[in-house]
């Protein structure tokens, strides 16, 4: 149990860190809109958002698998 709260608090560190420097990758270059398929910066956003959520769902689903709290 205290090997999985360690891994679980190392999980939920390591996806954080990963959404923020995304998050400021794609704040700094928007050009990366288009990769979303988005012109309108209403919509390149909205988009971003719905990926970061995807992502965050995801990984969840991944740590619930392994048993470990998300």
């Amino acid at each position: 149990s205290r090997l999985a709260s360690r891994l679980a608090l190392w999980g939920r560190r390591l996806v954080g860190e990963a959404l923020t420097q995304a998050r400021r990758v794609a704040s700094e270059h928007q050009f990366l809109g288009a990769l979303l398929h988005q012109a309108d910066p209403a919509a390149w956003k909205a988009a971003t958002e719905a990926l970061f959520a995807q992502l965050t769902g995801n990984h969840s689903r991944r740590m619930n698998a392994l048993g470990l709290t998300s």
